[in-house]
């Protein structure tokens, strides 16, 4: 399977909430960043942990990814993210950069404007 359709696929388990098959996609050593986080996060299981703790803070979140465009084994994906906050539904717009070695994610940078988050919830 190439890096995009890997990269597809595991965004498809995730809308499922299919973690078995999610869970395959990610190698063991993945590193994941995200803007707003201070430290990235190491490791397939740290990684797992975070989004499950993710899913029961926002249990309605769903990433839609409306294009990817891909160069050897990275994988560029842009997309729109909704879910309730405070008993708000927002959505914001994100970028997320993957690298894919062996038929796994190796790789995740994860993008957003967290000011855009305040606006909906604070305007």
């Amino acid at each position: 399977m190439d890096a995009a359709k890997i990269v597809s696929a595991m965004f498809d388990a995730f809308e499922r909430r299919d973690w078995e098959q999610f869970a395959l996609y990610i190698a063991d050593d993945i590193v994941y960043t995200d803007s707003g986080r201070v430290e990235p996060v190491v490791g397939k299981e740290a990684y797992l942990e975070t989004v499950r703790r993710m899913v029961k803070a926002h249990p309605d979140i769903q990433f839609h990814p409306r294009m990817l465009f891909t160069e050897g084994n990275k994988v560029a994906a842009e997309g729109v993210t909704t879910e309730t906050i405070k008993d708000r539904q927002v959505g914001f717009r994100w970028a997320e950069i993957f690298e894919v070695e062996q038929g796994k994610i190796k790789q995740a940078r994860f993008y957003y404007d967290s000011a855009e988050i305040s606006r909906q919830l604070n305007g």
